[in-house]
């Protein structure tokens, strides 16, 4: 049986600093996942070399993972298979940057975390692009497709994820070295 197709949007805010030490972004997402209701979505990131320390919570249940510092901009779907080409130029408040194109599959924990405690299952792929300026996410779209099977009825899923920056604003060295320990503190938490 085929439940039928849902097209979801995403709204939310996010933070992101680039400096000398290293980066760091944090922030919050909600989208109406049915049968859930309102999902909100938080994670906080924050690098440190050549890694990246990120934590993403949903439904109650967080992920941490230590991931390659030029991996996927859309923290929220860590856990992806992601593979990233630079595209061209873009521009945005007056940065000129560097366009990509990533895309990944989503893995069994991702899914695991959007849907919390209902029995299912679900695979699925996203392409988005990426407009950057020395490190800092000026924009972000892409579309995640998914085929999900909660209690055996099938339903497929689509979302769209966009990202503007309103403003550049001053690296926070404070705030960064409280992202880095947050975040590190959550990978040994899991460990």
């Amino acid at each position: 049986m085929h439940l039928g197709d849902v097209s979801l949007r995403m709204t939310g805010w996010s933070v992101v600093g680039v400096g000398p030490v290293g980066n760091y972004s944090f922030g919050e997402f909600v989208m109406n996942l049915p049968p859930q209701g309102p999902v909100k979505i938080a994670f906080k990131s924050a690098t440190e070399g050549n890694l990246t320390y990120v934590v993403s919570c949903a439904l109650g249940q967080c992920q941490a993972e230590t991931v390659a510092a030029d991996s996927a901009a859309l923290y929220l779907l860590r856990g992806v298979n992601v593979t990233r080409a630079e595209k061209g130029r873009c521009m945005h408040l007056g940065y000129t940057g560097t366009l990509y194109e990533e895309r990944g599959y989503l893995s069994p924990e991702v899914f695991a975390q959007l849907l919390g405690d209902l029995q299912g299952s679900g695979a699925g792929a996203y392409v988005g692009n990426v407009c950057e300026f020395a490190g800092v996410q000026l924009t972000a779209g892409g579309t995640v497709l998914m085929n999900v099977t909660v209690y055996g009825q099938a339903l497929t899923i689509k979302v769209n994820i966009e990202s503007v920056a309103s403003r550049v604003g001053s690296f926070d060295p404070e705030r960064y070295r409280q992202l880095l320990q947050e975040a590190k503190s959550a990978q040994a938490a899991e460990a």
